[in-house]
């Protein structure tokens, strides 16, 4: 008869090796609120709760995006001129790393190449290096954009998200579109949600999360509605990331969860191990 002991381990192991070679998504997100950029955990909201785990930046900052690597890149505005400054994750400005656009911008993802990608509140979208910070390329999302025929130079806040290999943005004011770009501006293809008016745009867990007028809305990939919770904003800003070390070092996110009970899973097979062969051979093969 199997030991329960080892029952529980094999099942641990179930649980927690298996998982860690999944996808880790972002888990939170970035949104501008009236106080500045909130952040939420996505699994809360989606269980209902629009409690924000903290906020991130300095008073009167624009939009906030992760780099993927624990710092935050975010957005100030003022005179005609968005000034971007990278965070470490405790909250202080890193050296170097600032840069200005001419030009208000709304939204910002890490992209293609871990390049910076902006969404502007005039539908243009620009590239700038991540290593050099200088600008790359422009292009306006109207611009050979059949769903938008007939608007020439889109007007509206925008806002766009990233897969690692395409971007996406959407349409604002002026169409009900969720659109896939080549890190070059050629749209490759669209999906059409049925709601115009749609900002802000993170992606996660294969979901787009989309900023519109007091709500965030829930999408599949396919433009289908999954979801929405009340955030009572305009919501032109939003952006899918890991949450800050400030913020994230209280509670593990759960991607992180596997990792410790992995821990606690190899302290039970070096107790056995230290007890000697026969004790460690049963507890790896189950025996009795």
């Amino acid at each position: 008869m199997k030991k329960p002991v080892v029952i529980l381990a094999w099942a641990v192991l179930a649980v927690t090796v298996f998982p860690l070679a999944s996808p880790c998504f972002a888990d939170d997100l970035y949104i501008d609120t009236s106080s500045g950029i909130s952040l939420f955990d996505i699994n809360s909201v989606l269980g209902n709760s629009t409690t924000p785990t903290g906020s991130f930046g300095p008073s009167g900052a624009v939009t906030g995006f992760s780099d993927g690597q624990g710092n935050v890149w975010v957005v100030n505005y003022s005179s005609g001129v968005s000034t971007v400054q990278k965070y470490d994750g405790a909250g202080n400005p890193i050296a170097g790393n600032v840069f200005q656009v001419a030009e208000p911008l709304e939204n910002g993802v890490v992209g293609p190449g871990g390049n910076l990608f902006f969404s502007s509140s005039s539908g243009n979208i620009y590239e700038y290096s991540g290593s050099t910070l200088t600008q790359i390329t422009s292009w306006n999302i109207a611009t050979g954009n059949s769903n938008l025929a007939g608007a020439g130079t889109l007007y509206t806040a925008i806002g766009i998200a990233s897969d690692g290999t395409n971007l996406y943005t959407t349409e604002g004011d002026q169409g009900s579109f969720i659109d896939q770009w080549s890190s070059t501006g050629t749209l490759d293809s669209s999906v059409d949600v049925g709601i115009y008016g749609l900002y802000g745009l993170g992606l996660d867990g294969g979901n787009f999360f989309a900023g519109y007028t007091d709500n965030i809305l829930e999408f599949d990939t396919g433009g289908a509605y999954e979801n929405a919770f009340a955030i009572g904003e305009n919501n032109f800003s939003l952006s899918a990331g890991m949450a800050p070390a400030v913020l994230s070092a209280a509670v593990p996110e759960p991607r992180t969860t596997p990792l410790f009970l992995l821990a606690g899973l190899a302290g039970i097979f070096l107790y056995h191990a230290k007890r000697g062969p026969t004790a460690l051979r049963r507890s790896l093969f189950l025996t009795s």
